[in-house]
């Protein structure tokens, strides 16, 4: 440019330079613009201005929170228009009425449960169902019945004293081998359920068996055996309930206790027919 021309016209000898006359700087410069803005290197700057140049913020720990909490502001907190999440997909039960449904439900199964256990019972049971009878025990109700010695081959119980039947004397427990045994003939009078012929054995263990029939009959095959054989001493309960239900019982005995006098023989007091 003229002017920087100049100025280097006007550089003094020992090498610095003089400002222009204000005429002259004037008279040069008339017609340019009047702000002239000059670039100095960043070599030049002071070190200072270099280290003020803006710095990325240093990492600020998270602060916590305060001692009583955040508090919501007073307005509250305001859900955006469309709501969080998607909509419900209806009202919500209170616990109250679900512990109510879940009640009805499980009344509802238990009512199916039962009806069905009765259905398995009635079909299991057809053809096969077996009656409960109850327990033969001697606290059983007496039945009124005519009592009379039965014996197919001989005198049986010749004779009866103060209740207490009694047999003759025989040469061994199983009647000398004369006979299959004796018995005490039970006369209901009508068909009918026992549940037990009870007795008194009044001398010593002797082995004996129930028996039932409907009709009555001379042999002793003729009547049918109710149970096990027993051996009876002192009060003894005979079980009936499984015979049925018959008008004549018998108490059959097979075997004798032995006497002081050495035979042996059987003594039978309150015998009794319960139901």
């Amino acid at each position: 440019m003229t002017h920087d021309d100049d100025r280097s016209r006007h550089a003094t000898d020992g090498g610095g330079t003089q400002p222009l006359p204000a005429d002259a700087f004037g008279e040069r410069t008339a017609g340019l613009p009047q702000s002239v803005t000059t670039t100095t290197p960043m070599s030049d700057l002071p070190a200072a201005a270099a280290q003020q140049q803006p710095q990325p913020p240093a990492f600020e720990p998270p602060r916590p929170a305060p001692a009583g909490g955040y508090e919501a502001p007073a307005g509250g907190y305001e859900a955006p228009a469309g709501g969080y999440g998607p909509p419900a997909a209806g009202p919500r039960r209170s616990p109250r009425g679900r512990r109510g449904l879940i009640l009805a439900a499980c009344a509802l199964a238990g009512i199916a449960i039962g009806v069905g256990a009765e259905r398995l019972v009635a079909i299991g049971g057809k053809g096969s169902q077996t009656a409960t009878q109850p327990t033969a025990t001697a606290s059983a109700a007496p039945v009124s019945a005519d009592v009379s010695s039965f014996d197919p081959v001989g005198t049986g119980f010749p004779r009866q004293t103060g209740g207490v039947w009694s047999s003759e004397g025989y040469n061994s427990a199983t009647f000398g081998n004369l006979k299959p045994g004796i018995g005490l003939l039970l006369d209901l009078g009508t068909a009918r359920p026992l549940r037990s012929v009870t007795l008194d054995s009044r001398a010593g263990t002797v082995t004996v068996e129930l028996r039932a029939a409907d009709t009555r009959a001379n042999s002793v095959d003729g009547y049918q055996r109710v149970g096990g054989t027993v051996q009876a001493k002192g009060p003894t309960t005979l079980p009936a309930s499984s015979g049925g239900s018959h008008r004549y019982w018998l108490v059959w005995v097979t075997g004798l206790a032995p006497r002081a006098d050495g035979k042996f023989a059987v003594q039978l007091g309150a015998v009794t027919a319960r139901s």
